[in-house]
């Protein structure tokens, strides 16, 4: 079996488990600004910290890996480095309220 045979199912759950966040969180990864807040230096750092968070519920926990929020961290961080014009520190024409430049 080849990895790449596995990218439609998985393609699939991603899809789901996205799907499922966005009627959660609605447009909330768009509001928080690329570069540097408070607390961390670049978004990728805010990425990195919610995936250890992850890693240490699994390694000091009993909870499973969550692979899927991992790759939809993933997309994220490539769709905000790939098109930083609709993010607010980037793009002038869209607001940063005071909440998303503490986020």
């Amino acid at each position: 079996m080849k990895v790449t045979e596995m990218i439609p199912e998985f393609v699939t759950e991603l899809f789901i488990q996205l799907t499922g966040d966005d009627e959660k969180h609605g447009t909330t990864w768009l509001n928080r600004p690329l570069g540097k807040t408070k607390e961390y230096e670049h978004q990728a750092e805010r990425i990195f910290s919610r995936i250890q968070g992850y890693y240490d519920d699994w390694r000091y926990g009993d909870t499973p890996m969550p692979w899927l929020k991992v790759a939809g961290l993933c997309v994220i961080g490539w769709s905000r480095d790939k098109y930083p014009q609709y993010f607010p520190d980037f793009n002038p024409d869209i607001e940063m309220t005071e909440t998303m430049a503490e986020e």
